[in-house]
């Protein structure tokens, strides 16, 4: 029970993730609310997980428990300060605290915001062999199939998305383009599945070098 538990709070975070990039469609009010959304959520997942930080300090601390204490480290700080953001940009649902709204306010919500989604990919990647249960031949169609998707759609939604020019902080609004929702789906899905496979190829590399990769 518990571990469908996990399963579905991983996806329900997935989707959520996916839907707080899509705020030109959503509107500011809804995404205020995915966001307290995912936050809950992403508390909930670390209780869920939390044997998983019992065994992590147990042992010797291997090239792969480092990276996933690296990118479970930079998740917590990120979602801190999306929070801290949230609270200092919200236009809905925390205007009663009185905090006025101003530019180190957006600057870290767009931060936070475009690492979050492309640490958590990365997440999902080292722990890729995991989460996906298949037999030796359905699991190369899928590596094959998320490869391919990610090169075609992955490496172009990233460049017209402007990730590095958001995570670089040379532009700090949403953008809004005339593409319709489908296409915007697929291009920030295409971005995270690109993340998903660069984590599950640093997965491979870390295990192949230790002689234990298991494809």
């Amino acid at each position: 029970m518990k571990k469908k538990l996990r399963i579905i709070v991983d996806i329900l975070m997935v989707i959520l993730f996916l839907a707080l990039m899509l705020n030109q469609f959503t509107g500011v009010f809804a995404h205020e609310i995915l966001g307290v959304s995912v936050f809950v959520l992403f508390i909930l997942h670390h209780i869920l997980n939390r044997n998983f930080y019992k065994t992590m300090f147990k042992g010797k601390l291997t090239k792969l428990k480092l990276a996933f204490l690296i990118t479970d480290i930079l998740l917590i700080i990120m979602m801190i300060i999306m929070v801290i953001s949230s609270l200092l940009i919200s236009q809905h649902i925390f205007t009663f605290l009185g905090v006025t709204r101003h530019m180190l306010g957006r600057q870290l919500h767009i931060i936070s915001a475009y690492s979050i989604y492309l640490i958590s990919a990365l997440h999902l990647g080292l722990h890729y062999n995991t989460l996906v249960k298949l037999k030796k031949e359905g699991k190369i169609i899928l590596n094959i199939f998320l490869i391919v998707f990610a090169l075609i759609f992955g490496i172009n939604g990233f460049i017209k998305k402007q990730f590095i020019p958001k995570l670089t902080l040379q532009n700090l609004y949403p953008l809004y383009s005339d593409d319709n929702l489908i296409i915007v789906l697929i291009d920030y899905l295409g971005i995270f599945i690109m993340f998903i496979m660069i984590g599950y190829g640093l997965y491979n590399l870390v295990m192949l070098k230790k002689g234990e990769s298991k494809k």
